[in-house]
């Protein structure tokens, strides 16, 4: 019987533990790898999700004159410097945003186009701002202007 022991060919105790820790190390970064692709697919998709809000909510004000939007955009809201937060729609769940409005003055003369400055008194211009929230503490912000 020993001598059958003997000639039997196999793998011995040792060499199969070897083997697995082997495979241990191996395979414990892929799942942590997994893990981290996940996360990182999650991020994303919220935040394109976020923009998507954003920029739809810019393109329906832009679509909207311009006394509306001065007057009624978002929905029941009056003059501008109104900040108005809303829950988003059953299409986004998770995210809340608040659009922003405030009138906006054409620089003086010689003052580089781009410095257009906040104004107390309607001069035809109103930019709105949309800021996306979900999670905790992430955010999203897109501006637009509406021209009379």
């Amino acid at each position: 019987m020993s001598s059958r022991a003997r000639d039997e060919a196999g793998y011995s105790l040792v060499e199969l533990l070897a083997a697995i820790v082997i495979l241990t190390v191996a395979i414990i970064p892929m799942v942590t790898m997994l893990d981290t692709g996940l996360k990182t697919s999650t991020t994303s998709g919220n935040y394109d999700r976020a923009r998507l809000l954003a920029n739809t909510e810019l393109e329906r004000a832009k679509s909207l004159a311009y006394a509306t939007v001065k007057s009624n955009f978002p929905a029941g809201t009056g003059n501008p410097n109104v900040t108005s937060p809303a829950q988003a729609s059953a299409s986004y769940p998770g995210l809340s945003y608040t659009i922003t409005k405030e009138y906006l003055a054409q620089p003086a003369e010689g003052i580089a186009a781009q410095s257009f400055v906040t104004s107390s008194t309607d001069q035809g211009l109103i930019r709105l701002t949309v800021r996306v929230t979900w999670g905790s503490g992430n955010m999203y912000s897109a501006s637009g202007v509406v021209v009379q």
